[in-house]
């Protein structure tokens, strides 16, 4: 299990290989702020696949939580935009 805190925009690779997102937490949601769940990896090869948000991407709020764990086939990339307060994700 991981736990990784954003408090900024930008695109960030967490893990290679496989993985579940298993929640999100966020106490504050910033201005405008967005998220896109990639895949990187894989039959792709280092495109990106979008698992979440995709062309557009899905709106953070607050206390925004997992009803069921999202599955990330390759490389896990998290991308936020606009002005991020903070983001929190727990990974396997």
């Amino acid at each position: 299990m991981a736990y990784q805190k954003f408090t900024a925009s930008g695109t960030y690779f967490l893990k290679d290989g496989p993985s579940y997102i298993r929640n999100f937490s966020c106490p504050n949601a910033g201005t405008s702020s967005t998220l896109v769940i990639n895949s990187i990896g894989g039959p792709a090869g280092t495109a990106a696949v979008a698992v979440v948000g995709g062309t557009t991407p899905f709106p953070i709020s607050v206390g925004m939580a997992l009803t069921s764990p999202i599955f990330v086939p390759y490389g896990l990339q998290i991308v936020l935009g606009g002005t991020v307060g903070e983001l929190d994700v727990d990974y396997i």
